[in-house]
Parts: C-alpha cells; sequence; structure tokens
C-alpha cells in the first residue's frame, strides 16, 4: 500500500495529537488503527480515480476513497483547517458530519462485518487532512 512508519502504540488522545503536529515529521499521511493501537503513521494511501468527484476533495479525501475501493478499511478525514468530519467506506464518502452521525457510521460499519469475523480482523484507517 506504500510508505509508512510502523509505531505499534495504544491508541489515545495524546498519541493523535503528537502524531498528527504539524512540526512533527509523521503528520503528513494517514494513521492506520487496528485493534486498539496505532499500528502505523506517515501511511500514504492509493488515491481514488473517480472522475466525478467535487473540485473541493483534495488529496487526502481521494486518498481515503481510495483505500477503501481497494481494501475493506474504514476511512476517516478530520480537516485540519475546518474541523469538518468526513467518512469513507466501499468507495464512497460523506461528507460534513458532526460527531454523533460519526460515531454512528463506525459503529454501523463495525456492526455489518462479517459475522466470521474475530474482531481482531476489523481495521479503522484515520486520515488527516492539512486542506
Amino acid at each position: 500500500m506504500g510508505t509508512w512508519i510502523a509505531v505499534n502504540g495504544l491508541l489515545s488522545y495524546d498519541l493523535l495529537v503528537t502524531v498528527f503536529n504539524p512540526k512533527e515529521p509523521m503528520h503528513d499521511g494517514a494513521v492506520i488503527i487496528q485493534n486498539g493501537r496505532i499500528a502505523a503513521a506517515a501511511c500514504f494511501l492509493p488515491l481514488t480515480v473517480k472522475p466525478r468527484l467535487s473540485k473541493e476533495l483534495g488529496t487526502r479525501h481521494r486518498a481515503a476513497i481510495g483505500v477503501t475501493e481497494e481494501t475493506d478499511a474504514i476511512a476517516v478525514v478530520v480537516s485540519e483547517e475546518t474541523g469538518s468530519i468526513a467518512f469513507a467506506q466501499d468507495g464512497e464518502i460523506e461528507r460534513f458530519l458532526d460527531y454523533d452521525t460519526l460515531v454512528m457510521r463506525l459503529r454501523d460499519a463495525i456492526e455489518k462485518r462479517k459475522p466470521s469475523r474475530r474482531p481482531s480482523e476489523v481495521a479503522t484507517t484515520v486520515q488527516h487532512v492539512d486542506s
């Protein structure tokens, strides 16, 4: 899937804030969250090639869509500038979500996973946005 830096740290607010600090080298790119841990940071994800996307969607939103087209990942994009939240799954993106709606989308997405999957096989991708 590209380049990344292995982290394997317990998921916490403080660790996410540290990773996404613009002065830190890992700030650019995505964070992969798996099993309650940050598995990797500074991840560069595949971009969607959908031709009819809004011009407002930049590289980070296109990466969120792209990774959900190519994998079973769920992507969350939070704009650094506006704080707006977007949720991507199965190659589709929903923008301008509030916190409660995001939580609902995440719960629904995880519950819809095949019952045969163990919880350890569910991964969530968090994508940081500069613009």
